[in-house]
């Protein structure tokens, strides 16, 4: 049991290493471009390495796990999704 209470550990020191990783990333930007043009280039980096997978990801979901939200208010749960807002609407 004690294997179990440790694990958490790993996730709090991937959530501290991965808050390095971006905070290093953020400030090279910074260095390149000022403060104030480093925040298009940086945010489309991390958009262009977040949503494909966010979207690959849904997509073996719905199709795999969950076919029947094909038929149950597609729309809506598309449209959320696409506009990754999809933990603020109420099931």
């Amino acid at each position: 049991m004690t294997w179990f209470r440790v694990g958490g550990f790993g996730v709090d020191l991937f959530f501290v290493i991965s808050g390095f990783v971006i905070g290093l990333s953020a400030f090279a930007e910074i260095d390149r471009h000022g403060i104030t043009g480093f925040r298009k280039p940086f945010w489309r980096r991390r958009l262009v390495r977040i949503l494909p997978l966010h979207y690959l990801t849904r997509l073996v979901y719905v199709v795999f796990i969950s076919p029947e939200l094909l038929f149950d208010k597609i729309w809506p749960n598309l449209l959320s999704h696409l506009l990754l807002v999809h933990n603020l609407i109420e099931r």
